[in-house]
Protein backbone atom coordinates (compact mmCIF):
# COMPACT_ATOMS: atom_id res chain seq x y z
CA UNK A 1 0.00 0.00 0.00
CA UNK A 2 2.86 1.80 -0.20
CA UNK A 3 4.25 3.00 -3.87
CA UNK A 4 7.99 4.17 -4.47
CA UNK A 5 7.98 6.65 -7.27
CA UNK A 6 10.11 5.70 -9.85
CA UNK A 7 9.16 7.21 -12.88
CA UNK A 8 11.86 9.06 -15.06
CA UNK A 9 10.00 11.89 -15.67
CA UNK A 10 8.73 14.82 -12.96
CA UNK A 11 5.12 14.15 -10.95
CA UNK A 12 2.03 16.70 -11.68
CA UNK A 13 0.57 16.18 -8.40
CA UNK A 14 -3.24 16.48 -9.18
CA UNK A 15 -6.30 16.84 -6.29
CA UNK A 16 -9.71 15.92 -5.67
CA UNK A 17 -11.39 14.93 -9.37
CA UNK A 18 -14.91 13.07 -8.07
CA UNK A 19 -16.38 12.69 -11.41
CA UNK A 20 -15.59 16.48 -13.04
CA UNK A 21 -13.97 15.07 -16.20
CA UNK A 22 -14.20 18.09 -18.00
CA UNK A 23 -12.19 20.06 -15.71
CA UNK A 24 -9.35 17.32 -15.00
CA UNK A 25 -9.25 17.53 -19.50
CA UNK A 26 -9.08 21.35 -19.34
CA UNK A 27 -6.14 21.48 -16.26
CA UNK A 28 -4.38 18.76 -18.84
CA UNK A 29 -4.49 21.12 -21.71
CA UNK A 30 -3.36 24.16 -19.14
CA UNK A 31 -0.57 21.58 -18.25
CA UNK A 32 0.26 20.88 -21.32
CA UNK A 33 -0.75 17.61 -21.92
CA UNK A 34 -1.96 15.82 -25.24
CA UNK A 35 -4.49 12.90 -25.72
CA UNK A 36 -3.61 10.37 -27.62
CA UNK A 37 -4.87 6.81 -27.69
CA UNK A 38 -7.75 7.76 -25.32
CA UNK A 39 -5.56 9.18 -22.52
CA UNK A 40 -3.06 12.37 -21.77
CA UNK A 41 0.65 12.11 -22.44
CA UNK A 42 3.90 14.41 -21.50
CA UNK A 43 6.55 13.79 -22.75
CA UNK A 44 8.00 15.38 -19.60
CA UNK A 45 5.19 14.84 -16.89
CA UNK A 46 3.57 12.27 -14.94
CA UNK A 47 0.52 12.39 -12.90
CA UNK A 48 0.12 11.31 -9.38
CA UNK A 49 -3.60 11.62 -8.63
CA UNK A 50 -4.51 12.21 -5.04
CA UNK A 51 -7.36 10.38 -4.79
CA UNK A 52 -11.43 10.55 -4.64
CA UNK A 53 -11.86 9.72 -8.25
CA UNK A 54 -15.99 9.03 -7.72
CA UNK A 55 -19.10 10.90 -6.08
CA UNK A 56 -20.37 13.79 -6.51
CA UNK A 57 -19.39 15.01 -10.29
CA UNK A 58 -21.87 14.03 -13.17
CA UNK A 59 -18.88 11.95 -15.38
CA UNK A 60 -17.71 9.61 -12.63
CA UNK A 61 -17.59 6.45 -15.41
CA UNK A 62 -15.37 8.68 -17.53
CA UNK A 63 -12.87 10.06 -14.89
CA UNK A 64 -12.64 6.06 -13.63
CA UNK A 65 -11.80 4.73 -17.08
CA UNK A 66 -9.35 7.69 -17.83
CA UNK A 67 -7.52 7.44 -14.13
CA UNK A 68 -7.45 3.60 -14.16
CA UNK A 69 -6.17 3.12 -18.00
CA UNK A 70 -3.98 6.22 -17.59
CA UNK A 71 -2.59 4.33 -14.09
CA UNK A 72 -2.34 0.84 -15.44
CA UNK A 73 -0.71 1.97 -18.44
CA UNK A 74 2.01 3.43 -16.67
CA UNK A 75 1.41 6.74 -17.44
CA UNK A 76 0.01 8.00 -14.30
CA UNK A 77 -0.12 7.09 -9.95
CA UNK A 78 -3.19 7.13 -8.48
CA UNK A 79 -3.49 6.97 -5.03
CA UNK A 80 -6.39 5.54 -2.65
CA UNK A 81 -8.70 8.39 -1.25
CA UNK A 82 -11.49 8.61 1.37
CA UNK A 83 -14.59 7.93 -1.22
CA UNK A 84 -12.66 5.31 -2.85
CA UNK A 85 -11.95 3.59 0.29
CA UNK A 86 -15.66 4.27 1.97
CA UNK A 87 -16.86 2.58 -1.57
CA UNK A 88 -14.41 -0.25 -0.78
CA UNK A 89 -15.78 -0.97 2.82
CA UNK A 90 -19.44 -0.41 1.61
CA UNK A 91 -19.35 -3.45 -0.47
CA UNK A 92 -17.23 -5.89 1.76
CA UNK A 93 -18.10 -7.99 4.86
CA UNK A 94 -16.47 -9.41 7.86
CA UNK A 95 -16.65 -12.89 8.87
CA UNK A 96 -20.00 -12.25 10.38
CA UNK A 97 -21.19 -11.15 6.77
CA UNK A 98 -21.83 -7.18 8.34
CA UNK A 99 -20.60 -4.53 5.69
CA UNK A 100 -17.39 -2.60 7.20
CA UNK A 101 -19.01 0.10 6.33
CA UNK A 102 -23.13 0.29 7.51
CA UNK A 103 -25.43 0.59 4.03
CA UNK A 104 -27.40 3.38 5.37
CA UNK A 105 -29.76 4.82 2.98
CA UNK A 106 -27.82 8.24 3.46
CA UNK A 107 -24.52 6.38 2.42
CA UNK A 108 -26.60 4.95 -0.59
CA UNK A 109 -27.94 8.37 -1.95
CA UNK A 110 -24.30 9.65 -1.69
CA UNK A 111 -23.16 6.49 -4.07
CA UNK A 112 -25.76 5.96 -6.46
CA UNK A 113 -24.37 7.86 -8.67
CA UNK A 114 -21.33 5.83 -8.80
CA UNK A 115 -22.65 2.66 -7.83
CA UNK A 116 -25.72 2.24 -10.09
CA UNK A 117 -23.56 2.92 -13.28
CA UNK A 118 -20.90 0.56 -12.29
CA UNK A 119 -23.35 -2.14 -11.68
CA UNK A 120 -25.89 -0.94 -14.67
CA UNK A 121 -22.36 -1.83 -17.01
CA UNK A 122 -21.11 -4.86 -15.43
CA UNK A 123 -18.24 -2.90 -14.07
CA UNK A 124 -18.53 -2.87 -10.41
CA UNK A 125 -16.39 -5.60 -9.63
CA UNK A 126 -13.93 -4.62 -12.35
CA UNK A 127 -13.44 -1.54 -10.68
CA UNK A 128 -13.96 -2.86 -7.11
CA UNK A 129 -10.63 -4.81 -7.42
CA UNK A 130 -8.80 -1.74 -9.07
CA UNK A 131 -9.34 0.41 -6.19
CA UNK A 132 -8.34 -1.98 -3.36
CA UNK A 133 -5.05 -2.05 -4.94
CA UNK A 134 -4.36 1.41 -5.06
CA UNK A 135 -1.60 2.67 -2.75
CA UNK A 136 -2.47 4.94 0.12
CA UNK A 137 1.16 6.20 -0.17
CA UNK A 138 3.68 7.58 -3.00
CA UNK A 139 6.74 8.31 -1.97
CA UNK A 140 10.34 9.31 -3.64
CA UNK A 141 13.13 10.78 -1.61
CA UNK A 142 12.15 14.43 -2.53
CA UNK A 143 8.05 14.03 -1.69
CA UNK A 144 5.29 12.55 0.13
CA UNK A 145 2.13 12.13 -1.59
CA UNK A 146 -1.08 10.88 0.54
CA UNK A 147 -4.80 11.61 0.43
CA UNK A 148 -5.69 12.92 3.66
CA UNK A 149 -2.82 12.86 6.70
CA UNK A 150 0.78 12.54 6.74
CA UNK A 151 2.10 11.03 9.87
CA UNK A 152 5.70 8.78 9.79
CA UNK A 153 3.86 6.31 12.54
CA UNK A 154 1.31 5.72 10.19
CA UNK A 155 3.57 5.26 7.72
CA UNK A 156 5.53 2.71 9.51
CA UNK A 157 2.33 0.85 10.58
CA UNK A 158 1.15 0.69 7.21
CA UNK A 159 4.51 -1.13 6.08
CA UNK A 160 4.69 -3.27 8.86
CA UNK A 161 1.05 -4.11 8.35
CA UNK A 162 1.62 -6.48 5.17
CA UNK A 163 -1.73 -5.71 4.26
CA UNK A 164 -1.28 -5.31 0.05
CA UNK A 165 -4.32 -5.15 -0.79
CA UNK A 166 -8.10 -3.78 0.65
CA UNK A 167 -9.80 -6.33 -0.90
CA UNK A 168 -12.45 -8.23 1.54
CA UNK A 169 -9.50 -10.07 3.33
CA UNK A 170 -7.05 -6.72 3.43
CA UNK A 171 -10.41 -5.11 5.11
CA UNK A 172 -10.65 -8.21 7.75
CA UNK A 173 -7.14 -7.93 8.10
CA UNK A 174 -7.13 -4.16 8.82
CA UNK A 175 -10.04 -4.08 11.15
CA UNK A 176 -8.85 -7.05 13.16
CA UNK A 177 -6.05 -5.01 14.27
CA UNK A 178 -6.63 -1.52 16.47
CA UNK A 179 -3.62 -0.02 15.21
CA UNK A 180 -3.97 -0.81 11.39
CA UNK A 181 -7.25 0.61 11.84
CA UNK A 182 -6.41 4.06 12.94
CA UNK A 183 -3.29 4.35 10.80
CA UNK A 184 -5.10 3.13 7.27
CA UNK A 185 -7.92 5.33 7.94
CA UNK A 186 -6.09 8.12 8.54
CA UNK A 187 -3.93 8.18 6.04
CA UNK A 188 -6.89 8.50 3.73
CA UNK A 189 -9.48 10.20 6.19
CA UNK A 190 -7.96 12.21 8.29
CA UNK A 191 -7.90 12.37 11.76
CA UNK A 192 -10.96 12.93 13.72
CA UNK A 193 -11.68 15.07 16.75
CA UNK A 194 -14.70 14.23 18.48
CA UNK A 195 -16.72 17.04 20.87
CA UNK A 196 -20.20 17.07 22.21
CA UNK A 197 -21.51 19.94 20.59
CA UNK A 198 -22.50 19.41 17.10
CA UNK A 199 -21.47 20.98 13.75
CA UNK A 200 -23.17 21.92 11.03
CA UNK A 201 -22.14 20.53 7.85
CA UNK A 202 -20.80 23.39 5.59
CA UNK A 203 -22.56 22.11 2.38
CA UNK A 204 -25.70 20.41 3.67
CA UNK A 205 -27.25 23.65 6.46
CA UNK A 206 -29.90 20.81 7.55
CA UNK A 207 -27.08 18.01 8.42
CA UNK A 208 -25.77 18.10 12.23
CA UNK A 209 -22.65 15.88 13.33
CA UNK A 210 -20.09 15.98 16.23
CA UNK A 211 -16.46 14.77 14.57
CA UNK A 212 -14.43 17.11 12.42
CA UNK A 213 -11.24 17.18 10.72
CA UNK A 214 -8.63 18.05 12.20
CA UNK A 215 -6.56 20.32 10.76
CA UNK A 216 -3.07 18.53 11.50
CA UNK A 217 -0.64 20.47 9.06
CA UNK A 218 -1.27 24.01 11.03
CA UNK A 219 2.01 25.15 13.34
CA UNK A 220 1.68 27.98 15.83
CA UNK A 221 -2.06 27.64 16.73
CA UNK A 222 -4.35 30.16 18.15
CA UNK A 223 -7.40 29.17 20.31
CA UNK A 224 -9.51 29.93 17.29
CA UNK A 225 -11.31 26.33 16.48
CA UNK A 226 -10.38 27.20 12.92
CA UNK A 227 -6.36 26.67 14.17
CA UNK A 228 -7.64 22.98 14.82
CA UNK A 229 -10.37 21.75 13.08
CA UNK A 230 -11.56 21.70 9.25
CA UNK A 231 -14.64 24.10 9.96
CA UNK A 232 -16.15 27.41 8.77
CA UNK A 233 -17.28 30.37 10.35
CA UNK A 234 -19.94 29.99 11.25
CA UNK A 235 -19.01 26.81 13.28
CA UNK A 236 -16.50 29.41 14.92
CA UNK A 237 -18.38 29.92 18.23
CA UNK A 238 -17.88 26.09 19.58
CA UNK A 239 -15.92 26.31 22.81
CA UNK A 240 -13.07 24.03 22.54
CA UNK A 241 -9.60 24.41 24.66
CA UNK A 242 -6.62 23.95 22.71
CA UNK A 243 -5.92 21.35 26.00
CA UNK A 244 -8.00 18.95 24.40
CA UNK A 245 -5.65 18.26 21.50
CA UNK A 246 -2.77 17.56 23.43
CA UNK A 247 -0.79 14.60 21.87
CA UNK A 248 -1.47 15.90 18.12
CA UNK A 249 1.86 16.22 16.36
CA UNK A 250 2.80 19.22 14.49
CA UNK A 251 4.33 19.29 11.14
CA UNK A 252 7.76 19.39 10.89
CA UNK A 253 8.97 22.39 9.08
CA UNK A 254 11.98 20.78 7.70
CA UNK A 255 10.16 17.75 6.35
CA UNK A 256 10.46 16.83 2.67
CA UNK A 257 7.48 18.45 0.80
CA UNK A 258 4.30 16.68 1.27
CA UNK A 259 1.31 16.85 -0.95
CA UNK A 260 -2.20 15.87 -0.34
CA UNK A 261 -6.35 16.49 -0.51
CA UNK A 262 -9.44 15.66 0.80
CA UNK A 263 -10.12 19.37 3.08
CA UNK A 264 -12.30 20.62 0.58
CA UNK A 265 -10.48 24.29 0.85
CA UNK A 266 -11.80 27.81 -0.58
CA UNK A 267 -10.54 28.72 -3.86
CA UNK A 268 -9.95 31.84 -2.01
CA UNK A 269 -6.97 29.66 -0.23
CA UNK A 270 -5.40 28.75 -3.50
CA UNK A 271 -1.82 28.73 -2.46
CA UNK A 272 0.57 26.62 -0.54
CA UNK A 273 0.35 26.16 3.05
CA UNK A 274 3.91 26.06 3.50
CA UNK A 275 7.31 25.94 2.30
CA UNK A 276 6.83 22.33 2.16
CA UNK A 277 3.15 21.58 2.29
CA UNK A 278 0.37 21.81 0.13
CA UNK A 279 -3.38 20.79 0.03
CA UNK A 280 -4.58 20.39 -3.82
CA UNK A 281 -8.34 20.21 -3.11
CA UNK A 282 -10.50 23.02 -3.92
CA UNK A 283 -13.66 21.90 -3.80
CA UNK A 284 -14.50 20.98 -7.59
CA UNK A 285 -17.64 19.27 -6.48
CA UNK A 286 -19.31 22.63 -4.50
CA UNK A 287 -18.38 25.46 -7.88
CA UNK A 288 -14.39 25.33 -7.27
CA UNK A 289 -11.98 23.76 -8.67
CA UNK A 290 -9.32 21.03 -9.04
CA UNK A 291 -5.99 21.89 -8.19
CA UNK A 292 -2.13 20.72 -9.53
CA UNK A 293 1.43 21.34 -8.63
CA UNK A 294 4.07 20.69 -11.14
CA UNK A 295 7.06 20.19 -8.74
CA UNK A 296 10.51 20.27 -9.74
CA UNK A 297 12.30 18.24 -6.53
CA UNK A 298 12.43 21.72 -5.06
CA UNK A 299 12.85 21.62 -0.85
CA UNK A 300 10.44 25.18 -0.77
CA UNK A 301 7.26 25.08 -2.49
CA UNK A 302 6.41 28.06 -4.51
CA UNK A 303 2.74 29.26 -5.08
CA UNK A 304 3.89 29.99 -8.73
CA UNK A 305 4.04 25.91 -9.43
CA UNK A 306 0.43 26.09 -9.06
CA UNK A 307 -2.30 25.48 -11.97
CA UNK A 308 -5.75 24.83 -11.57
CA UNK A 309 -8.88 23.15 -14.05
Amino acid sequence: MIQKFESKKMPDFIGDIHGHLNDLEKLFKRLGYEKKGGIYIHSERIPVFLGDYINRGPEILGVLKLVREMQTSGNAYAIMGNHEFNFLAYHYKDDQGIPFRPNTDRYLGHISGTKQPLENNGLLETYLDWMSELPLIVKSEYFNAVHAQWNEEFELVLSNSKVNKLNEEGMRKMHSNSKYNEAFSSIVKGSEFTITQEFIDKYNFDFRYDKERIVWWKRNRSNRINDWLNVDAYNDGIIIQPNDFIGINEFDVNHKPTFFGHYWLDTSDFGVLGNNLCCLDFSVANGGFIGAYRFENEDQLISENLFHS
